[in-house]
């Protein structure tokens, strides 16, 4: 798997104050060469690429705020940085392991994961969607869809038949918008029989015409 900017910053920083006679630089390299090959490679201002490491840090650490409010925001700003580094502090939060991590900062976590897009998030995804708490529910079966892995369907087909009375309608009607994404005759069979069905919640029927309008 390519390395992502940020991933590479810390061997690529790190070339700027290595000896010139260092073996991990070409001899004769110089700092002002050195940065250079740094903004090469990044794709941008060596200043700038460094203030979005810090940046990255920092977000991090205000994960575990106490205050859900911020550890909320940092959760949100780590999917606007949008790199693959943030997964795991990220698959931290949603997991929850430890029971720390408010809702609001899950669900939160749940939608940065989803803009990041990596199917590496979609075990935990798919396993957040049965939280007790349907905002981090509806986050995780968005994120799903942006995702698009092929194992997700099932998953998500489950929670629109809702068997069991367990997923709230805006749940549902997320999982609706995330199976259009998928090209598959059990879900346009699916997503055809919800939105001819009368006794459907009128949200989760209509997301499901306009789904089906699509083709």
């Amino acid at each position: 798997m390519k390395q992502s900017r940020l991933s590479r910053l810390p061997q690529l920083v790190r070339s700027i104050f290595l000896p010139r006679k260092s073996a991990a630089v070409p001899a004769g390299l110089e700092p002002v060469n050195r940065i250079a090959s740094i903004e090469s490679s990044t794709g941008g201002p060596v200043d700038l690429v460094l203030d979005q490491a810090v940046d990255l840090t920092s977000q991090t650490a205000r994960l575990r705020s106490p205050d859900a409010e911020i550890a909320r925001d940092a959760a949100i700003e780590l999917g606007r940085i949008g790199d693959r580094a943030d997964l795991q502090p990220l698959l931290d939060v949603l997991v929850n392991a430890e029971g720390f991590f408010h809702p609001l900062v899950r669900a939160a976590a749940a939608r940065s994961l989803g803009q990041i897009k990596d199917c590496r998030a979609t075990d935990a995804l798919i396993t957040a969607t049965a939280d007790p708490i349907a905002e981090v529910s509806e986050e995780a079966t968005i994120a799903l869809g942006l995702i698009g892995e092929l194992h997700s369907i099932d998953p998500l087909m489950a929670i629109v038949v809702n068997k069991n009375g367990y997923f709230l309608h805006p749940v549902r009607r997320a999982a609706i918008t995330s199976l259009g994404q998928f090209r598959d005759a059990r879900v346009a069979s699916l997503i055809l029989s919800v939105s001819m069905n009368e006794s459907e919640d009128p949200a989760v029927r209509q997301a499901a015409r306009e789904i089906d309008a699509r083709g």
